[in-house]
């Protein structure tokens, strides 16, 4: 390390610095922790890797300092994460409850802080991460205790994954005054609304008293959300009489798109029903006459194939034969519309989960290449402004076929240099001197013209496996916050 220091100038490259920290892992040098801030994320991954994974104490405390990061890839958070449980101090229980609290992290890495806090009184005798034995003593819930009460209304926002593992995790640690407080977020109609959705199928988890009460009210509600909630935790509660209400509610004129959304979830997760079963078939008859609401569409077929692919279920109509011919019919058009198997994403989808999705999503990590609000890479267009003048179907076949029209001044390059290397990236900006090019890692290089041997076009900088990365559901949401970035950034 002191040698690397030393020729730091001529030596400062991603491929020197992984060298050095895999020689340091060797040497299980105290000296890892200075590689957690590099600028190449596998550099970080792997610094983080050396110090957890083989238990090096001494860069451990910087390991976990960088669970107050946001953003972090999956395999460096989960590694502060668990650093944090390990170092078991006061502050470092404080880190896990924030980071457990934050909805912009992905819910599988707050479920693990979840999970690791509700072990923090007597930790495992194997480690999260890699399986092994470890040895910590026994010790004091309180700090666990006294980090996550005051942030009890945020660790129940997120996923049905969230707010399970937030109710293992009060329980375990014995905090029992949650139900009235999510109780008071349902009903308080200042707090936003995806906030006081999850605080009621927050209560529901909980099997708390204050179900009733919260129900009642939400059903009387003006959100459209809350009133779906309330159907969706009827019907597991009773599915006989859900199969006979939910189609009548589907059928109702007065029925909002967000309530029909939500009914066409709850029927589709009932259990064996004949109900159920005839009513999403006449609801994929409309799909195939090409009578069926745009924003509906990727409901009732999900609706249908959570019925359709469950191996338990007896089913009392032709769902699977009908989802074939939508399908079906979706190839047979590809030719003359590309878009054509993904058309059911176009509308209805929810902007705020979108807007999470292109933030927080390790999957597709958007942010990397564009900005949004002055923040984030520049390999991409920002995004404020992105749909002034851009169709929904411009901005979903954006992200399914990134490279069938790429947007003005971002065109992707490949040079082949007279030395041998390649560079390739978005080009920026060429003249009779040197061409500017920002690499996928956000790097910007100049590269003078008199070095340069060959240059060719290169497809778009964003991946073309996105698609396989997001569920349609999730496609939807992050079309539907594209299509609301309308004003530019001021």
């Amino acid at each position: 390390f002191n040698v690397w220091t030393l020729q730091k100038d001529k030596y400062d490259t991603p491929a020197v610095r992984m060298g050095v920290v895999l020689a340091l892992r060797r040497l299980h040098g105290a000296k890892l922790g200075a590689f957690l801030s590099d600028t190449d994320p596998k550099v970080v991954i792997e610094a983080a890797r050396a110090i957890h994974d083989d238990n090096e104490m001494a860069p451990m405390v910087e390991l976990a300092k960088l669970a107050d990061k946001p953003g972090l890839p999956e395999a460096v958070a989960f590694r502060a994460l668990s650093a944090s449980f390990k170092l078991g101090k006061a502050e470092n229980a404080k880190a896990l409850a924030e980071f457990a609290a934050r909805a912009t992290e992905a819910d599988v890495l707050r479920a693990t802080a979840l999970k690791l806090l509700a072990d923090w009184a007597k930790p495992p005798k194997r480690d999260a991460i890699t399986g092994l034995r470890q040895d910590l003593a026994d010790r004091s819930a309180e700090p666990a205790v006294e980090a996550l009460r005051p942030l009890l209304g945020k660790v129940f926002v997120g996923s049905d994954a969230v707010r399970k593992e937030a109710v293992a995790c009060t329980t375990k640690l014995g905090i029992r005054d949650v139900g009235p407080l999510m109780l008071g977020i349902v009903s308080d109609p200042k707090q936003p609304v995806s906030v006081r959705v999850d605080s009621l199928f927050a209560l529901d988890e909980l099997k708390a008293a204050e179900l009733g009460i919260a129900l009642a009210a939400a059903k009387e509600s003006k959100e459209p959300k809350l009133r779906g909630v309330v159907r969706i935790i009827a019907a597991k509660a009773d599915p006989s009489a859900a199969a006979k209400e939910l189609p009548a509610l589907l059928a109702a004129a007065d029925t909002t798109a967000v309530e029909k959304q939500m009914a066409l979830e709850a029927l589709g997760a009932l259990p064996e029903s004949p109900e159920a079963d005839k009513a999403l078939a006449g609801w994929l008859d409309v799909y195939l006459d090409g009578k069926l609401s745009d924003d509906l569409k990727l409901d009732v077929l999900e609706a249908a194939k959570a019925r359709a692919e469950n191996a338990k279920l007896k089913l009392h109509a032709p769902l699977r034969e009908k989802l074939k011919a939508i399908d079906t019919a979706a190839r047979a058009g590809e030719a003359k519309d590309p878009l054509s198997r993904n058309r059911e994403t176009l509308t209805g989808g929810d902007a705020e989960k979108g807007r999470n999705i292109f933030l927080n999503s390790a999957a597709v990590y958007c942010q990397r290449c564009h900005k949004l609000d002055g923040q984030g890479g520049e390999v991409g267009p920002a995004i404020n402004g992105v749909a002034k003048d851009k169709t929904r179907e411009y901005l979903l076949e954006s992200i399914v076929l990134p490279s069938k029209e790429i947007a003005k001044g971002y065109e992707s390059v490949i040079l082949v240099l007279l030395d041998g290397r390649t560079i390739s990236g978005v080009l920026r900006s060429k003249d009779a001197k040197a061409y500017t090019v920002v690499t996928p890692e956000n790097k910007v290089i100049v590269v003078p013209k008199d070095d340069i041997d060959t240059e060719k076009p290169d497809k778009s900088a964003m991946p073309e496996d996105l698609t396989k990365k997001i569920t349609k559901r999730e496609l939807r949401d992050l079309v539907e916050f594209l299509s609301s970035m309308k004003e530019p950034l001021k």
